[in-house]
């Protein structure tokens, strides 16, 4: 076996580990020379995607290996940020469409599928690493999307994060206090849902749930207490989406994914009669109503409330 077969070997090694790609730097410490990287571009044996970043020939092109490249090619201290690293980590507001990264300095030259944000404050506990590819960490990302998309939206990730455990109500006002300043939307954004948010209550359990909640506040409406636990007798009855306690008002989004099919059907039919019986009214809510006819909704529950606090 030679020498450049042997580094060939280990190259495309290297590239398989991270998502088809590698760096001039990899290909010199398998033992290749200059003039041989050149003489295996020339060749069309590798593709070349940015200065000294490399895909080998017949490698598939993948997002994934897209955004590594891209990382690489800014250099010292790039990473997968904003819409990309929170497809990296699952998180809502994420995006293929394109690769986005952070980095102190970004060559303009660079290609335009790229979308780079350039920063001065990129701090190690800021950085993680998700399947090989280096990124901000959840919440730094949060941080970061303030900047892309509106508030609602912001809530949304805010209340996926709580509910998956990405970060902590401490972390995400700790990166407030150590990065705002004039000119970054995450501070101002992310203060107002500190404030606005009771640390001690649960966080919403699918986007939809948080559209809701947003829907209510928006209308004027008091905050419900969302996932609340109703008990008759000792027993647990339900478990609601969003309720107001004192009326004794549940509030439920209907989503088809959790009901649908005959025995759904009459579970939630069961459960609706045990708290009908226990002076609980309910109020359903779809996709459609929150879509469409959100202001019948927040009226509904309005005079519900009236009529309950009427009676009182």
């Amino acid at each position: 076996m030679t020498v450049d077969t042997d580094a060939d070997e280990t190259l495309a090694r290297h590239a398989a580990e991270h998502h088809g790609v590698f760096r001039g730097a990899h290909a010199r410490m398998a033992g290749l020379t200059e003039r041989q990287i050149e003489r295996r571009i020339l060749d069309l044996r590798w593709l070349r995607l940015y200065r000294d970043v490399y895909r080998l020939h017949g490698a598939p092109a993948t997002w994934e290996g897209d955004l590594l490249a891209a990382c690489w090619a800014g250099g010292f201290r790039a990473v997968a940020s904003h819409r990309s690293a929170a497809e990296l980590h699952q998180m809502p507001g994420r995006k293929r469409e394109f690769v986005e990264i952070v980095c102190p300095r970004w060559r303009r030259s660079h290609a335009e599928r790229v979308i780079a944000h350039e920063t001065k404050r990129l701090d190690r506990i800021d950085i993680t690493v998700v399947d090989g590819i280096t990124a901000t960490t959840p919440v730094r990302t949060l941080f970061d999307l303030c900047s892309v998309y509106r508030d609602g939206m912001v809530e949304i990730i805010f209340e996926h994060g709580l509910r998956r455990g990405l970060f902590a109500e401490c972390e995400v006002a700790s990166i407030v206090k150590r990065l705002s300043r004039p000119g970054r939307p995450g501070g101002p954004v992310l203060r107002g849902l500190l404030a606005r948010r009771d640390p001690s209550r649960r966080p919403t359990e699918s986007e939809m749930e948080t559209v809701l909640v947003q829907v209510l506040r928006a209308a004027g409406l008091p905050a419900p207490v969302v996932q609340h636990e109703i008990w008759v007798g000792g027993e647990l009855v339900a478990r609601v989406d969003a309720a107001y306690p004192a009326e004794r008002i549940a509030i439920e989004y209907d989503s088809d994914e959790f009901h649908t099919g005959r025995a759904a059907v009459r579970r939630d039919r069961g459960r609706r009669h045990r708290l009908l019986a226990s002076g609980w009214i309910t109020v359903d809510v779809g996709p459609t109503e929150l879509r469409n006819r959100s202001a019948q909704v927040c009226s509904a529950i309005a005079n519900a409330l009236r009529e309950r606090r009427r009676a009182a």
